[in-house]
C-alpha cells in the first residue's frame, strides 16, 4: 500500500504468482506416497525402514503383526530391542554381531536365512530376512528390513527329516529281516528257491540253488528249458498254484 503525495490519494500494489506448478508437484508427491503406501500395504512380507540409529521410520502393517503390534507402535522404537535377535539355538545375538546393526555401520546388504525374532508377548519364530542399506550424500542413512515368517517351513523340514529318518529306520529293518530269512535257506542243503507267477524267474533263492536272481527261471533251471513246463512228465508248479487257487 502506498499514497501518492500529490493526489493525496492512496495506492494499493499487488503481487502474484502462479504456483501452478508447485500444485501439481504438491499432488504429485502425495500421489507418490500413496502410492508406494499401497505398494508396502500390499506385500507379502514384513517392511520396515530404520534410520541410523536402527529406529523404525516406517512399517508395513504386515511387519507389525508379525511382531504382534500395532504400527503406530513400532514407529520410533528400535528395532533391536522390539524383535531381539537370536540364533537358531535360542540365544541373543551380541549388538555387535547385530546383522540388522552392521549394515549401518559398513553399508552391505545382508541375506538372513533364519533368525528369530520376538513378539510383543515374547514368544519367538524362525524368520527369513534381508537387509538393504540405503544412502545420502554422507553415508548410510538406515536401512530397510524386509523379513517373513518361516514356521511353516521349517515345520515341513522337520516333518520331511522324520519321514526320511523312518523310511531308513524301516529298509534296515526290512533288510534285516532278508538277511534272516536268507541265513535260514542258505542252511538247507537242498536248493530252495521262490519264483514270480508272472514270468516264472527266480525271486529268492539259497546258496545250495545256483541261480541268479532276477534273470534265472525256473525251467531253465530245473529242467534247462527255454520255456516253461507243458507235459504230463514235468508238472509246472506255477501252474498248479494258479490251477489250485482257482478252485
Amino acid at each position: 500500500m502506498t499514497k501518492d503525495l500529490q493526489t493525496d490519494k492512496t495506492q494499493i500494489l499487488t503481487v502474484m504468482f502462479d504456483i501452478s506448478a508447485r500444485k501439481q508437484a504438491e499432488e504429485r508427491i502425495t500421489e507418490l506416497a500413496e502410492q508406494n503406501r499401497r505398494i508396502l500395504d500390499s506385500a507379502g512380507e514384513g517392511i520396515v525402514g530404520i534410520n541410523e540409529d536402527g529406529r523404525i521410520i516406517f512399517s508395513n502393517p504386515l511387519a507389525a503383526q508379525l511382531l504382534n503390534r500395532k504400527v503406530e507402535e513400532v514407529l520410533n522404537q528400535s528395532f533391536r530391542t522390539l524383535t531381539k535377535p537370536a540364533a537358531k539355538n535360542g540365544k541373543v545375538i551380541l549388538k555387535r554381531d547385530d546383522p540388522f546393526l552392521r549394515v549401518l555401520k559398513d553399508g552391505r546388504s545382508r541375506s538372513i536365512n533364519e533368525v528369530l525374532l520376538q513378539r510383543s508377548d515374547g514368544s519367538r519364530f524362525p524368520a527369513a530376512s534381508v537387509i538393504s542399506p540405503t544412502h545420502h550424500e554422507k553415508g548410510v542413512s538406515g536401512a530397510v528390513i524386509t523379513f517373513r515368517d518361516i514356521s511353516r517351513r521349517k515345520e515341513y523340514e522337520r516333518s520331511l527329516h522324520q519321514a526320511k529318518e523312518t523310511a531308513e529306520l524301516a529298509n534296515q529293518e526290512n533288510q534285516r529281516q532278508k538277511e534272516y530269512v536268507q541265513n535260514i535257506i542258505d542252511s538247507l542243503q537242498h536248493p530252495f528257491y521262490v519264483i514270480d507267477v508272472n514270468d516264472y524267474k527266480i525271486k529268492l533263492s539259497n546258496s545250495a540253488t545256483n541261480a541268479t536272481i532276477g534273470q534265472d527261471t525256473c525251467h531253465l533251471l530245473t529242467h534247462n528249458s527255454p520255456v516253461p513246463c507243458d507235459d504230463d512228465r514235468n508238472i509246472c508248479p506255477r501252474s498248479e498254484v494258479v490251477r489250485t487257487r482257482s478252485r
